[in-house]
């Protein structure tokens, strides 16, 4: 027997959603991107109206619980900045920007 494997060019290789709700019921309370496909590079960082970065991370695995500085940030809109690398030959670099919502 053999097998033949053909790779690809992912088009949607990350998906994030539009709101969260950090309000600790085990559901929505991590705001994170998922990803389709193997992500060796990546940064997400997201902020307030105010411009100011209340998260940060370059770990895909890791998400932001709703908390700046210690404590439970705003209910609003936040924004987010995501940089990523898929790990497909000839794959271009992801840059994705928007809104998220945060509820509680």
């Amino acid at each position: 027997d053999s097998i033949q494997i053909t790779i690809a060019k992912c088009e949607q290789c990350i998906w994030v959603p539009s709101a969260f709700s950090p309000n600790g019921d085990g559901r929505n309370d991590v705001f994170k991107a998922l990803s389709y496909c193997i992500i060796p590079q990546y940064s997400l960082t997201i902020i307030n109206r105010w411009g100011q970065t209340v998260f940060h991370t370059t770990d895909i695995t890791q998400g932001w619980d709703g908390n700046y500085q210690g404590q439970p940030a705003e209910i609003g809109t936040y924004y987010y900045f995501i940089k990523a690398e898929a790990d497909i030959p000839g794959a271009n670099e992801i840059t994705l920007k928007g809104d998220i919502a945060l509820i509680r």
